[in-house]
């Protein structure tokens, strides 16, 4: 059976996961992306309730631990080559890892497994496709200013402006451009 040792490889692989993007956020909040730390802070804890997830399925199914290899990227950069891992990362277990234990669990006769395995396939995609869209930004040098007036939102204290680029200096709390994010990138 292999269901049992998927549970602790994603287990593994999601705590994995927490460490390195600990890591991210904090290089990322250094080199003042502050919404992507931020964004990797949120995604911390998303990963966090799926270790959690994991957790309570192998005690559940009384799983004994026992040896099992993870396919887990420790890798450190810039922001912008972290958040290139943290794509491959999400799109190998949105794409491959996620989708196929949950073929095998539905298989063995885990239908509990396979639908959590399903339901993590979709949260692991939205991270990718929203990393990538981070990744995109800076490479693009659109992080912070754009070719078109777009709403820009202080992370500080929530005030908002229009423009093209945020105010350098927060005209409400005085916080850096730095600490501004573009409204439709929270959206995304």
């Amino acid at each position: 059976m292999e269901t049992p040792k998927n549970l602790l490889k994603g287990y593994i692989g999601e705590s994995l996961a927490i460490s390195r993007y600990q890591i991210y956020s904090s290089i990322a909040e250094a080199e003042k992306f502050i919404y992507v730390a931020k964004y990797f802070r949120e995604v911390i804890e998303n990963e966090k309730k799926h270790a959690e997830i994991f957790a309570n399925l192998i005690k559940k199914l009384d799983i004994e631990p026992s040896e099992v290899e993870v396919k887990a990227p420790i890798k450190f950069g810039t922001t912008a080559e972290n958040l290139r891992y943290a794509v491959e990362g999400e799109k190998w277990e949105a794409e491959e890892f996620y989708p196929s234990t949950a073929e095998v669990a539905e298989k063995e006769g885990f239908k509990e497994v396979a639908e959590r395995f399903r339901a993590l396939t979709k949260v692991e995609f939205s991270h990718q496709r929203k990393f990538a869209k981070l990744l995109e930004l800076i490479e693009n040098d659109q992080m912070f200013k754009r070719d078109e007036e777009v709403e820009w939102m202080c992370l500080v204290c929530g005030y908002t402006e229009k423009g093209k680029e945020p105010p350098k200096v927060c005209p409400n709390c005085g916080a850096m451009y730095y600490h501004f994010v573009s409204k439709d990138i929270l959206a995304y």
